[in-house]
């Protein structure tokens, strides 16, 4: 059919002026200019389309990319800042035990040093929880139940 359709075509055109076949090849080279270049503009859209595709997957890919990145660093950025911060509370605790130890250990010398001068001292009828005193040795009972036991502090 199509060998047909160029005969019929080649019968026209003999049958036309030069003027006519001038514009009959004029028409017929537009119109398949027309196709062609529609078809190049149809491939050169699809590339592009996917080109743009390609970059907005790579632009997505590098932002969570940096995102994650960021998101790291602030993490160790939290994490230094809280380290520093424990840092200090230890060392303001460590302070604070010190001086509670030094304070507990002033005050216990000076119960201890001034024990027999308080109320309680004057009342007993045994000098008591001084070193060395009567009242200061472990009941009979207690030496025979430790035995051969090592007695701490006396």
């Amino acid at each position: 059919m199509r060998q047909q359709d160029c005969e019929n075509r080649k019968r026209k055109v003999t049958n036309l002026t030069t003027e006519e076949k001038l514009q009959h090849f004029l028409d017929t080279c537009m119109e398949d200019a027309r196709v062609r270049s529609g078809r190049m503009l149809d491939e050169y859209m699809t590339a592009l389309e996917k080109t743009f595709e390609e970059h907005k997957a790579d632009t997505r890919r590098r932002e969570k990319l940096q995102l994650s990145q960021e998101t790291e660093k602030i993490e160790r950025e939290i994490n230094k800042q809280l380290a520093v911060g424990q840092i200090d509370i230890r060392r303001t605790l460590g302070r604070k035990q010190e001086e509670l130890k030094d304070k507990l250990f002033v005050e216990l010398r000076d119960m201890l040093a001034n024990y027999l001068e308080t109320q309680e001292g004057r009342n007993l009828p045994v000098v008591h929880c001084v070193k060395n005193t009567p009242g200061w040795e472990l009941n009979e009972k207690v030496v025979a139940a430790l035995g051969d036991a090592k007695v701490i502090g006396r």
